[in-house]
């Protein structure tokens, strides 16, 4: 996912896309998130799931 335009994201969303991923048993590169995006992110575990890239 390409997230150089996200300025914000609500947790939820985040979890969202957790599930998404985790569901599905596949993997997702997260691209381009900026440092606010990049901790909610995290903060919703995301980053077990997918690979962060900055």
């Amino acid at each position: 996912m390409d997230l150089r335009d996200v300025t914000r994201i609500e947790l939820a969303c985040a979890y969202a896309l957790l599930r998404a991923i985790t569901l599905h048993s596949g993997t997702a590169a997260v691209r381009g998130a900026r440092r606010p995006v990049l901790r909610t992110l995290q903060q919703a575990g995301l980053n077990s799931a997918a690979e962060i890239e900055e």
